[in-house]
């Protein structure tokens, strides 16, 4: 088997890096090589900072110019969306799509080609991530689609997925950008939910809640591969065929986990009270890559120590 991995990456400045997603990626890359290339979709000036990093030697392919070609999407509320402009182009199946803090482990089976869709696990439908999608904000006269499964339907978490029909991501897609085209309308104000999360809905549900909501109306055949739904509200996970719930310690004793996922995390890292899972974590990471014994990799990490320095972030981490 050989699938095609991508990582997508669109910043806007230097300070649109972490030190962490940088190691994670690069970890990342590294791992998908049991299951196919790994390509990176970026701009020329992230191409230019990667290059800096020496990260650029990961990659079997690097295109910048499907994220330089124009649009109208509204990037400052859908700048996590990147990944979709790049499903869009793609033409050849099956591809896997993999956040750039995101690592999966273990080489795949045979059997995922099986199902035109295969990802991690599903995300559990609570109100405070996945609200009436009347008070989602939408450009002037924009009519969400008539897909009753929007309604019902458990969303995808697109961390990892594998997409292996070209059907399906035409009909995703073209709902999709179609959505996210000229759309800078604001959600809908409310007592329980800030300005962040607010904004951070429209993207959730273009990502994941119409994803999923495409598969199951177009019938389409789906693989989760980590039998677990997750439940952002309550941080707890349910297996897919049970009700009860359990914390990721708890899951961590009775389960195998072939990927890691930083997701919130790295939020969570910009809080002083984070510090030192921040400073651990980063450690970590290092040292995973200095255990590969690869002067390639190694000098990555370096690179990455050294940009740290440049910055004057070193002291956080006594470098």
């Amino acid at each position: 088997m050989n699938i095609t991995g991508i990582h997508v990456f669109k910043g806007v400045s230097e300070k649109s890096y972490s030190e962490h997603i940088l190691l994670i990626q690069t970890l990342s890359a590294i791992e998908w090589k049991k299951n196919g290339p790994i390509h990176l979709y970026t701009t020329e000036k992230d191409l230019v900072f990667f290059k800096k990093m020496g990260m650029d030697v990961l990659y079997d392919n690097i295109n910048t110019e499907v994220l330089e070609q124009p649009d109208k999407i509204y990037w400052p509320h859908f700048g996590a969306a990147t990944k979709m402009k790049v499903l869009d182009s793609i033409q050849e199946f099956p591809v896997a799509f993999i956040d750039n803090d995101l690592i999966y482990k273990d080489k795949l089976d045979d059997s995922v080609l099986n199902y035109d869709i295969t990802y991690l696990h599903d995300e559990g439908r609570f109100w405070r991530n996945y609200p009436n999608m009347s008070l989602l904000g939408k450009r002037k006269g924009y009519q969400f689609p008539d897909i009753p499964e929007l309604n019902t339907c458990n969303p995808i978490n697109v961390g990892f997925f594998i997409m292996n029909n070209k059907e399906l991501k035409e009909r995703y897609c073209k709902l999709a950008i179609d959505y996210m085209t000229n759309n800078k309308g604001l959600s809908t104000v409310v007592k329980w939910a800030n300005p962040d999360l607010r904004k951070f809905w429209k993207p959730l549900f273009v990502e994941q809640r119409l994803l999923s909501a495409v598969v199951d109306n177009g019938g389409y055949s789906r693989n989760q591969l980590f039998p677990y739904t997750y439940y952002g509200d309550t941080c707890n996970w349910t297996h897919v065929n049970g009700n009860t719930r359990m914390t990721s310690s708890t899951l961590f004793k009775i389960e195998k986990f072939t990927w890691f996922h930083l997701w919130g995390e790295k939020v969570a890292y910009k809080e002083k009270a984070f510090k030192p899972l921040k400073v651990i974590m980063f450690y970590q990471l290092l040292n995973a890559i200095f255990n590969l014994q690869s002067p390639t990799y190694s000098q990555i990490a370096w690179n990455v120590i050294m940009w740290l320095e440049e910055t004057g972030s070193n002291k956080e981490y006594n470098i």
